[in-house]
């Protein structure tokens, strides 16, 4: 709320406002929350100019920038990749392509390199760091397929084969 905020007290009011009735945080005193924006600039010191400054819409606007970033990068190689707010899904074989291309689209945007957080492995970074792992870990993710998922594998592969064919049109 304070990076929206154009100033202390509307950071306080809003705070407020979004506090359940009767919290402790509703019944909080500018002062107070003075105190809480104060510790938290101590301990980030490098946000001190953007607390209370309006830069949200900006900082969201980097943020879509980025994204449209890794977007229009695996477009542009056909790879389908889902963005979630400011996380990506994408096939575990293309983890350390994602993270390069996070990494390229961080510093063309921000220029500077970013923190990324690493939760799951994928198999492009198990097979860099292990190769014999590689069989088991694809074995571990491999699970069998529904009736209903085969016939729409079928389906969609006799779609490609149509298409790549010619046929189909548009």
């Amino acid at each position: 709320m304070s990076l929206n905020a154009k100033t202390k007290n509307a950071a306080c009011s809003a705070f407020r406002e979004t506090a359940s009735v009767g919290s402790q945080a509703k019944s909080m005193k500018n002062k107070e929350l003075f105190r809480v924006m104060d510790a938290f600039v101590e301990k980030h010191p490098f946000l001190a100019n953007d607390l209370c400054a309006d830069r949200g819409i900006a900082l969201m606007n980097k943020d879509s920038k980025i994204a449209a970033h890794i977007l229009r990068v695996f477009t542009r190689h056909q790879i389908p990749v889902l963005s979630v707010h400011d996380s990506f899904i994408i096939d575990y074989s293309m983890a350390r392509r994602l993270k390069l291309a996070m990494q390229a689209a961080a510093i063309g945007t921000l220029g500077h390199q970013v923190a990324i957080t690493n939760n799951y492995q994928g198999l492009d970074e198990v097979e860099a760091a292990s190769p014999g792992l590689v069989d088991d870990y694809v074995e571990m993710r491999h699970c069998p397929r529904c009736p209903a998922y085969e016939v729409r594998q079928r389906l969609f592969n006799e779609r490609l084969a149509y298409l790549g064919s010619g046929g189909g049109g548009t």
